[in-house]
């Protein structure tokens, strides 16, 4: 199996702009009398046209012209956009797509008058009647003009191949008009945003492509309605379609340790910290043991671990999605910055958490033939999300970690549960997936699920990103009304005391707070922030 990257209807759209329908309208409402184009670069074209009768006429040429490359995107002062293509109607089997060039000859067209005839055209009155220069430019202006999104590769293609109902529906969905059946097999049922843009940001599905103005659908294979995201999650059926929606938008916020970028509100302290990490960079991203087949070979493509997962409680540490990681694991997991406790990860199916402690191996459950375990997961979750295909990856991750190579399990085409129990038999293990982990020799009271699950982190949620803020931005942590009431009433003067001075911005010392606080405990200032001093 092989996934097409083209997106081969941006690029199109604009030529087809660009060589006919911009010197066609142009020529309708100016005495156009030539009209050439030429390439400079990847990135920008020229135009050079000639305007009156005979000697009468004036040459004009505009350079430096936005011009999108062979992916569609535009580089506009050091900034990479993309222009998201919209139809004229929700009914995606019948609409017109107007992809970047449509939207370019609407923008032109709505700003060209057309010009008298017997007018002394010279430069000057050209380039005021035409300043085709400054409306390409403005029209990067225009909301379906965007910066990429780019946190890793996934995110990259995903925005690549999204379709937008927001220039056309004003007001947000309700819960059941979501994904008409108009929609069906030409964009992904799963690569929606949650929230106000849920069924209104769309992404091509993978057997889909727009061509001539339509989204017309060139596959019928039954998982060619999938979009690049939910092509890559294995056993895909096995969960709730609401929680692999969220899996599928949270593997393209994963932080990809490929990128060597600081964090955006890296300053000072931090900057070194990143700095220094990137120095000593040892492990990188690994292929997930459980794969679809339609991954790409892509060298920055992957993002996550292999983490040998038991779904199992452990005291409160894992209450309210709470994870256990080892500390091996926390070495491996060679991200921007240190994973540390607060980090937030998760998996392809829709299940995320924060580290709330890092142990020791020594002090973690081990499989039977003394293996630590790297991460602790509660299963309580899975009965009320329903998403257990994460229990299904981490029983064919112990097969491919036993066989030695990838297990291939495409989406809906996962083997039946039979098949898996003969395949466990047969590779020496437990027919259930389950084993008796033990602590320190002590046999845990009860059996569990373990095997190798594929795990990211989240790059808008990890601890050395939200210190950062606390120290350098702004202020402290904030906290609403109902919250601070919460605390007063509960006599919590301790913990408003830290919140406001001890973490806060304002405090004398913050400059320094960071290095400090990553050396351990801190006393509070000896005086209090400004905010505290208004309390």
């Amino acid at each position: 199996m092989t996934l097409n990257l083209d997106v081969p209807w941006h690029r199109e759209s604009f030529d087809l702009f660009v060589h006919q329908r911009l010197p066609r309208l142009l020529g309708e409402r100016l005495p156009l009398a030539d009209y050439q184009v030429e390439q400079q670069d990847s990135y920008t074209f020229s135009i050079r046209l000639s305007l009156g009768l005979g000697d009468a006429s004036v040459e004009v040429e505009y350079r430096d012209l936005p011009r999108p490359d062979r992916d569609g995107l535009f580089h506009i002062e050091g900034n990479y956009r993309v222009v998201v293509p919209y139809p004229d109607r929700r009914e995606l089997d019948q609409a017109q797509i107007l992809c970047v060039g449509e939207q370019l000859y609407d923008f032109v067209d709505q700003r060209l008058e057309a010009a008298p005839e017997q007018l002394a055209w010279d430069d000057d009155l050209v380039r005021n009647w035409l300043p085709l220069d400054a409306w390409l430019r403005d029209f990067h202006l225009e909301e379906t003009s965007q910066y990429l999104q780019a946190t890793n590769w996934l995110d990259r293609y995903t925005h690549l191949r999204r379709l937008t109902l927001i220039p056309i529906v004003v007001e947000p969905f309700d819960g059941q008009d979501v994904f008409p059946y108009s929609q069906y097999g030409l964009v992904c049922p799963y690569c929606i945003p949650e929230g106000p843009n849920i069924g209104r940001v769309l992404e091509v599905a993978r057997g889909a492509r727009i061509r001539d103005g339509k989204l017309e659908r060139i596959d019928d294979a039954p998982d060619s309605i999938l979009g690049f995201s939910a092509s890559m999650v294995p056993f895909l059926e096995h969960d709730d379609t609401n929680r692999a929606l969220m899996g599928v938008n949270m593997m393209r916020q994963w932080t990809s340790a490929a990128d060597t970028a600081a964090p955006v509100h890296s300053t000072g302290w931090f900057r070194q910290q990143h700095d220094q990490r990137l120095a000593s960079k040892g492990h990188k991203p690994e292929p997930a043991l459980v794969q679809t087949g339609y991954e790409p070979e892509a060298a920055d493509f992957w993002g996550g671990y292999n983490l040998l997962t038991a779904f199992v409680m452990w005291d409160g540490d894992t209450f309210e999605d709470g994870l256990v990681i080892s500390e091996s694991a926390a070495a491996r997991m060679d991200f921007p910055a240190a994973m540390g406790v607060g980090d937030k990860l998760s998996n392809r199916h829709g299940a995320k958490g924060v580290v709330t402690r890092i142990l020791p191996d020594a002090d973690m459950p081990q499989l039977p033939d003394g293996t630590p375990i790297e991460l602790i997961f509660s299963p309580t979750s899975m009965v009320s999300r329903l998403n257990f295909g994460q229990q299904r990856e981490a029983v064919m991750g112990r097969l491919a970690q036993a066989a030695g190579h990838p297990a291939v399990v495409p989406p809906f085409q996962a083997p039946s549960e039979k098949v898996l129990k003969a395949r466990l038999a047969t590779a020496g293990l437990p027919e259930d997936g389950m084993e008796q982990l033990t602590l320190k020799g002590e046999a845990l009271p009860y059996r569990s699920t373990v095997g190798w699950v594929y795990w990211g982190c989240l790059a808008a949620h990890t601890a050395a990103e939200h210190l950062e803020i606390a120290v350098a931005g702004v202020g402290g942590p904030a906290l609403d009304m109902m919250a601070y009431g919460a605390l007063c009433e509960a006599g919590a003067v301790v913990n408003i005391h830290a919140l406001f001075n001890t973490a806060a911005a304002e405090r004398p010392d913050a400059d320094a707070l960071g290095q400090r606080l990553a050396s351990g405990p801190i006393s509070p200032s000896s005086l209090p922030s400004p905010r505290f001093a208004l309390l």
